[in-house]
């Protein structure tokens, strides 16, 4: 089984401003690295496409595309890109780009192209939707907020924002569920209450989907749901054992325990065995690197919204070792 480390995860699957890893490093042209990645990792094409149309790196996105030509979700998320950098000429090159709408639409909408996307979904109301998510991908809280008033579209928008990492936006967003800084809640003893844990829980499922961790944590401290987080996490309805484990030993104190136990429960009800060697490997994880990985979270916080640097991340892998060298072991809790 090849041996992967917590940070490779992060660095590939964690959301920051509708952006995943892979189409940061595409935007930042570390040709080599995304195509080694792709290599071993066909599936991701997309998030390399979106991140070389973004960026306006057209020789790579066509290549891409040639390679893959009858891959739609691939066409989509050049798309999406090229419309998010308004770069139009190269997006109506794209044979059958009219098809596409709902790409175009959300692209234009992350990139903040407010008029372009208006005229599109007075067109075709029912992409709405995808105009609201693109607002809230890239953090355009005004005109969120404003598109958003009077509808249904709440949860969704606080759903996007968190997965995208937008903290702030998140907190404004859930003001509307009548969820304040110092909320707390129990369980839910009145129908104001219940809409205030919903939005905390689709507040909750987004941070997680984004695998923002520490945000997360913030969510379950005002009685949003634990499973609700797990929930999040799973990959095709399976436990993720790599994010599990990350939620976890990034936990403070008074959530640690009350996550472990409903991991453990989830593997219960899965029918699959947390061995104790696993469970141990956690504990020591924690326990060993718990203060690296905050520092880790805390940059990746700061890069929130900014290009991300592949140095950035080269850095972090040379002061934070998941394979345990200082133990002189493995983690066998981390292999896939």
């Amino acid at each position: 089984m090849k041996q992967k480390t917590l940070l490779d995860f992060i660095k590939t699957k964690i959301n920051l401003n509708g952006f995943s890893y892979l189409s940061h490093m595409a935007t930042s042209e570390y040709d080599n690295s995304v195509s080694l990645w792709l290599q071993e990792n066909k599936a991701d094409a997309p998030k390399a496409v979106y991140g070389y149309a973004v960026s306006g790196n057209i020789e790579n996105m066509n290549k891409l595309l040639e390679t893959y030509p009858d891959d739609k979700k691939l066409i989509g998320q050049a798309i999406r890109g090229l419309a998010r950098s308004n770069l139009m000429d190269h997006l109506h090159a794209i044979d059958g780009y009219r098809a596409y709408n709902k790409y175009i639409v959300l692209g234009l909408a992350e990139g903040g192209h407010f008029k372009s996307v208006a005229r599109i979904v007075n067109r075709h109301t029912d992409l709405f939707n995808l105009q609201a998510q693109g607002y809230a991908n890239g953090g355009h809280q005004e005109e969120l907020l404003s598109l958003i008033e009077g509808t249904r579209f709440h949860g969704d928008a606080v759903f996007h924002a968190a997965k995208a990492g937008h903290v702030q936006l998140v907190g404004v967003i859930l003001e509307q569920f009548s969820v304040e800084e110092d909320t707390v809640l129990g369980v839910p003893s009145s129908k104001a209450e219940i809409t205030m844990l919903a939005g905390l829980n689709r507040a909750l499922e987004g941070f997680c989907k984004g695998y923002h961790y520490e945000a997360a944590h913030q969510l379950l401290l005002k009685g949003a749901n634990i499973q609700t987080a797990l929930d999040g996490l799973k990959i095709n309805g399976q436990p993720n054992i790599i994010a599990y484990a990350s939620l976890l030993i990034t936990a403070p104190d008074e959530l640690y325990d009350s996550i472990f136990d409903a991991i453990q429960t989830e593997f219960s009800l899965s029918k699959l065995t947390l061995s104790d060697e696993q469970i141990k490997d956690i504990h020591d994880l924690r326990n060993a690197y718990q203060e690296m990985f905050v520092d880790l979270l805390s940059l990746l916080t700061n890069l929130s919204g900014k290009k991300i640097s592949f140095n950035d991340f080269e850095k972090l892998d040379r002061y934070y070792d998941f394979e345990a060298k200082e133990s002189g072991k493995q983690n066998s809790m981390l292999s896939m």
